[in-house]
């Protein structure tokens, strides 16, 4: 399933990773890479310790850089993809209750 503006994130439980001043390093306990995040990929990551929607990490990143939704949203969902591919997010489906 895409990633897209209304799509819930959180974290993988298999990823450790550290603070390192403004920078987090991770590292995937299932394959062993290693990935680096700068330090607006740092403050996404933070953003996603509980389960997230994709829009409110850009309003978030809106408050402190000067940057638009839209441009906000598509490189967010880029960088989210690309840390769904190495399994260091999870996509979380949210069920409707009928009643």
């Amino acid at each position: 399933m895409p990633i897209t503006r209304e799509s819930m994130i959180v974290r993988s439980p298999d990823i450790i990773f550290a603070n390192i001043e403004d920078e987090v390093v991770m590292m995937s306990l299932e394959s062993s890479a290693y990935l680096g995040l700068d330090d607006i990929g740092s403050r996404i990551w933070a953003g996603i310790e509980t389960p997230t929607r994709v829009e409110n990490l850009c309003r978030d990143l809106m408050r402190r850089y000067e940057i638009g939704l839209e441009q906000c949203l598509d490189d967010v969902i880029s960088f989210l993809t690309e840390l769904e591919a190495s399994k260091a997010i999870q996509l979380v489906v949210e069920c409707e209750t009928e009643y």
